[in-house]
């Protein structure tokens, strides 16, 4: 059984029958830290967003840690930028505005700096976003 924290982040199960087996495939796709992010930057972040990454090495070990086998890792940190600026496209001006409005209508000002500092850890060059993979072992 896998801890809490590994299912609240996985994103995909897909099966696959071979040999008359299930074999289940985890696969996570989330946001990691680089090797080298100050703590007091993880402290923001899991105030913020309640988010706790690992790094790539990390989300690696806790699948290991939890029985999954052929556990492999993908950065695909250079995606990062460009969703947010996409996200940003697809809003417009007006929507943005419109977001900006009702965030400040609910939690005034703190509210607003609040994402903006949130959307400026998700830019930095220490968050990441990888794929990790880890194959559940068939038991006979």
């Amino acid at each position: 059984m896998l801890p809490n924290k590994v299912y609240s982040h996985i994103t995909k199960i897909t099966y696959t029958i071979k040999k008359y087996y299930f074999t289940i495939f985890h696969i996570e796709n989330d946001i990691c830290w680089k090797e080298d992010t100050p703590n007091d930057l993880k402290v923001r972040l899991k105030a913020i967003e309640n988010e706790s990454p690992e790094t790539l090495v990390g989300w690696k070990k806790l699948f290991s840690d939890n029985g999954l086998e052929n556990c492999s890792v993908t950065d695909k940190s250079h995606l990062m930028s460009v969703w947010m600026e996409s996200n940003k496209k697809n809003l417009g001006f007006t929507g943005q505005l419109r977001i900006g409005m009702k965030v400040f209508q609910k939690w005034g000002i703190k509210g607003v700096k609040t994402i903006l500092e949130s959307e400026r850890i998700f830019k930095s060059a220490y968050t990441g976003y990888g794929i990790i993979v880890g194959r559940k072992p068939i038991k006979d």
